[in-house]
């Protein structure tokens, strides 16, 4: 009796091998205690970013595959652990994580694989820990990658072209080169990377005396001034820049971080 009970349970408890990402939602306290209005702005960027990651995690009836939780200022997205899913879980992490950006809001987190199990209740993951330690390596404003996933990434170049090595030596999602995975108008893409730039330099100036903020955004500025001068498409440049009336070199130019935002030394 008691060998077919124990059977019964394990038919109803999978625990097996996933992909698993731990999001945390950076400065959620001082979101949390804006006023009313600013809040329900916040809830609703929130509620609209998820619902559009849900929408591309479970594709034709695959919701078995892909789960994504919500718990207070942190994400845990889980999917099978196989190739095929790996690309999917990639892109997303990066959507999530550039929608949000140009919302003012900053997500830093990890990706990491072990087993997994997760119901209504409880979350029960080898995965989920992983991720986490991952994610307080990862300082600043991004999702660093375990070294285990490495291989299985870097063999397929629609997924290796999401991964960037950063100059401490950690593999990140690279976030924005999400919005070049869609078939979009070139000026679209401009307004994007735009939103992006405006939103990241008022965020500087509203954490002017914060140095711990202003720092993370220092390391966002970096990295978004990377992907202008050296990764946008030299099509989009000339294409876009034709739209606007613009040469080429006005359009990259106008997309840059001025690293004058930031605090300087002063005589005293």
């Amino acid at each position: 009796m008691i060998e077919e009970m124990l059977k019964e349970v394990l038919k109803k408890v999978v625990y097996k091998e996933r992909f698993v990402a731990f999001l945390d939602i950076l400065g959620y306290e001082d979101l949390i205690h804006q006023n009313e209005l600013l809040s329900t702005i916040t809830i609703n960027h929130l509620e609209r970013v998820i619902e559009d990651v849900k929408s591309q995690l479970h594709p034709e009836g695959a919701d078995k595959l892909f789960s994504t939780k919500l718990f207070s200022d942190c994400f845990c997205i889980s999917c099978d652990y196989c190739e095929d899913n790996i690309w999917t879980m990639l892109f997303a992490l990066a959507n999530i994580q550039f929608q949000l950006a140009t919302e003012g809001i900053s997500l830093r987190g990890g990706l990491a694989t072990g087993l997994h199990y997760e119901s209504d209740n409880i979350i029960f993951s080898q995965g989920l820990i992983k991720a986490y330690k991952l994610e307080k390596n990862a300082t600043n404003p991004r999702i660093i990658i375990d070294d285990a996933l490495l291989g299985m990434i870097k063999k397929h170049q629609s997924c290796n072209r999401f991964i960037k090595k950063a100059p401490d030596g950690y593999y990140f999602i690279d976030y924005i080169e999400s919005i070049f995975s869609f078939t979009l108008k070139e000026e679209w893409i401009y307004s994007a990377l735009l939103k992006h730039k405006k939103e990241t330099m008022r965020q500087i100036f509203l954490n002017i005396n914060k140095i711990e903020v202003v720092e993370k955004y220092r390391w966002v500025v970096e990295y978004h001034n990377y992907k202008i001068t050296k990764k946008l498409p030299q099509f989009i440049m000339d294409k876009t820049a034709s739209l606007l009336g613009k040469p080429s070199n006005e359009y990259g130019e106008s997309l840059i971080i001025p690293e004058s935002i930031f605090p300087k030394f002063e005589d005293g």
